[in-house]
């Protein structure tokens, strides 16, 4: 009997051990990223979306056969199963001359951009001609593609009237290659001089530093179109690959771009750094924080490459929204604004055929929480840019596909656009 009562209270004081562990044990439900993102209420935020020249994909009928596919993992198909609503259009051609089809094509985006009330289009990469001196360094069929966009095409049946804006994007990276000054062992102060050749046959040598400011000074003109995007009062100016921009001194650097700007604009300009995507922002040290850009933003976070994929594929949404958290914390205490952005699918299958990355498959709810975040995550002064309009070859794009064929959505991320940001 003894034996019985003694084993009796081991048993109890063993359960009311095991109980005390399992209390001491974190519960999921108390797991900070256990949450769902809901709606949220900020009224009208500025909005920028960035659009691609898409001509080449067209002519690559492997890129067109995928993203026209039905998803089949079994048989190795993974396309998105969508048709452009607006066809294999151009917005420019090598003859680099106006054309009705190119000036009609590109009206029917800004009448969608519209539909999204967004307030400005963020251009395709606009290059440099390495081949002209200022102020002919800019390549011809880019200066033709912004007259139009600004509106300078009174000969054609559709101009920009004033209520769309458009920004100028370019990559510093693209510029600085062609400088020589391609990382931190070739700095842009210490690349040779660009040597042009002058119509009387005589040459003459620009140093890389004067060459690369001298591009940005060129596409200061366009700022001072009447429906260039201003935010604040300022010139908006959003740079790619600034991770690639190597110099002795970024703040001279970042310094004299503006001054450069203000002088012929007579406007203090607003800078937006693209950051890659999913990188701490701590990494950039150097360069735009150093710098001081005005603003930064994310590209396309449904972009999971390279190693940093599958471990965000689940919970991707969250993910993104504490990743912007971060982000938006760490830049505020820099003195830099966060702008959100906002994506809706991301896919290198349809752009290669490299299938072992995530395929974020293009999904309206999963779309409009993505926009929830970007309202969370607003920096001090608000604005948010989609990425992108029509990034077809990578299945990113909220420009309208064919509602009658497979999985097309119409104007479908147009209104969840216009309603998260526009009203």
């Amino acid at each position: 009997m003894k034996k019985n009562i003694l084993w009796s209270l081991a048993i109890a004081l063993g359960l009311f051990a095991t109980a005390c562990v399992e209390d001491d044990n974190p519960d999921i439900s108390e797991h900070p990223w256990n949450y769902k993102l809901t709606p949220v209420n900020v009224g009208k935020v500025p909005t920028g979306i960035l659009m691609y020249n898409p001509s080449s994909w067209w002519s690559n009928a492997q890129i067109m056969r995928r993203l026209e596919e039905e998803y089949d993992a079994e048989t190795g198909k993974y396309g998105p199963y969508v048709k452009v609503a607006a066809g294999q259009y151009e917005l420019f051609g090598t003859n680099r001359d106006y054309h009705e089809e190119y000036a009609q094509n590109l009206g029917v985006i800004v009448e969608n951009v519209k539909k999204a009330k967004i307030d400005y289009i963020i251009t395709p990469h606009i290059s440099e001609d390495r081949n002209k001196m200022f102020p002919n360094n800019i390549s011809a069929q880019d200066t033709v593609f912004i007259n139009m966009l600004s509106g300078h095409t009174d000969t054609l049946q559709w101009k920009n009237d004033g209520s769309m804006g458009f920004a100028i994007r370019f990559n510093a990276q693209n510029v600085a290659d062609g400088l020589g000054c391609k990382d931190n062992n070739t700095l842009l102060e210490d690349c040779s001089p660009r040597e042009y050749r002058l119509d009387n046959g005589q040459t003459v040598q620009v140093p890389a530093r004067e060459v690369f400011l001298n591009f940005v000074r060129r596409l200061s003109w366009f700022m001072t179109e009447s429906t260039y995007f201003h935010f604040h009062g300022r010139p908006v100016l959003v740079i790619d690959g600034l991770r690639q921009l190597y110099s002795r001194d970024p703040r001279a650097l970042y310094d004299d771009m503006r001054s450069i700007i203000k002088n012929e604009v007579g406007k203090d300009v607003y800078i937006i750094a693209r950051q890659t995507q999913w990188t701490p922002p701590a990494r950039w040290q150097h360069f735009w924080i150093e710098g001081h850009a005005d603003a930064v933003v994310p590209e396309k976070l449904t972009n999971l490459e390279n190693g940093i994929g599958w471990d965000r594929f689940d919970l991707h949404n969250i993910l993104i929204n504490e990743h912007m958290k971060v982000n938006r914390e760490y830049y505020a205490n820099c003195g830099i604004n966060y702008i959100p952005s906002v994506s809706p699918g991301f896919s290198f299958y349809v752009q290669d055929g490299r299938w072992d990355y995530p395929i974020i498959q293009p999904d309206p709810q999963d779309f409009r929480e993505r926009c929830w975040s970007a309202k969370m995550q607003l920096g001090s002064q608000p604005m948010v840019i989609v990425d992108a309009y029509n990034e077809w070859n990578f299945a990113n794009a909220v420009e309208p596909a064919d509602p009658e064929y497979g999985n097309g959505w119409g104007d479908t991320y147009l209104n969840i656009i216009a309603e998260e940001f526009g009203q």
